[in-house]
């Protein structure tokens, strides 16, 4: 799954959330939470369940999430702000099972400032 998704990556927004949700669950093989950060800055839609999940794993596993990984979620959180405002991208296709909220925003800053 790991080689079809990075071979559609460069032409599908999708796929680069796709990517990150494989590369943060910890029992598949792709496990691998550098992959995991490379994937947060090439986002293009509100991904706030997937980074809430990153920054557990990523404290579960004492992994040091740098400080570009860290502007790469803040600039996320801001199309989540977007999203609650109605500003959905036109080039996403795929979104999280549920709608962002306020508080799930929060939650996320929250998250991320306690780094």
């Amino acid at each position: 799954m790991e080689a079809i998704m990075l071979r559609v990556a460069p032409n599908s927004p999708d796929a680069h959330l796709r990517l990150l949700q494989l590369y943060i669950y910890p029992r598949c093989t792709a496990f691998d939470l550098d992959k995991a950060s490379a994937q947060i800055p090439l986002l293009t839609q509100c991904a706030h369940l997937t980074l809430g999940d990153y920054l557990e794993r990523a404290e579960s596993a004492n992994y040091p999430v740098s400080a570009a990984t860290r502007k790469a979620i803040s600039d996320n959180m801001d199309l989540c702000k977007k999203e609650l405002a109605g500003q959905v991208p036109p080039d996403t296709t795929v979104q999280e099972f549920l709608p962002v909220r306020k508080e799930d925003v929060e939650t996320l800053s929250r998250r991320l400032a306690a780094l």
